[in-house]
């Protein structure tokens, strides 16, 4: 299987901050990749921060809306790529506190470089991967209503289906799985 690079997607609530990584998937030969164009919607998404998590130096010009992260090895006779895997980089944001439920992007383009049979600097290019982003206002699952998914859940669910009047789903959007806004047997 091909490497491929990817923001990673994640689930978060409004008014959350939450990480996107650059997580290089398989093994690259690299001497440095360059990002450009980060998009999202200030709508729903504010920008905190960027980190360099691997790689000699690392840096993001927010205003310039791009940044470098550096991979080459110097010794005094060589210059070499290195082998890049896991997460290299991330990008922090806060869910805006009034935001709606949905999914929103998150994108960035990337330019891999890397060092030729005659150390000549040449791009190279992979799959990349954009970031997807579920902002709901209730935790999928958490049926009882107290901020986190446990197995006090599952006993909730039971007794539910058992018909137990004390125990309803009068919150739909925590057990609406698939995100089409009507709770059934989908879900």
């Amino acid at each position: 299987e091909e490497p491929f690079v990817e923001l990673t997607s994640s689930f978060v609530r409004p008014g959350e901050t939450f990480e996107v990584f650059v997580t290089v998937n398989g093994t690259i030969d690299i001497r440095s990749l360059g990002m450009s164009n980060l998009t999202f919607d200030a709508d729903k998404f504010e920008f905190v921060k960027f980190e360099a998590l691997a790689g000699v130096a690392g840096d993001w010009d927010a205003e310039a809306n791009r940044g470098v992260i550096g991979f080459d090895s110097r010794s005094e006779e060589t210059t070499v790529n290195v082998p890049v895997t896991g997460n290299i980089a991330k990008f922090t944001f806060k869910a805006i506190e009034d935001i709606q439920n949905c999914v929103a992007e998150i994108n960035c383009d990337f330019t891999f470089k890397q060092l030729d049979s005659t150390d000549t600097e040449v791009s190279v290019e992979f799959d990349t991967y954009n970031a997807n982003i579920s902002v709901r206002k209730n935790v999928v699952a958490d049926l009882n209503n107290n901020g986190k998914v446990n197995a006090d859940d599952a006993i909730y669910v039971l007794y539910y289906t058992l018909e137990y009047a004390e125990y309803s789903v009068a919150n739909g959007a925590c057990v609406d799985y698939n995100n089409d806004g009507v709770v059934t047997s989908d879900d």
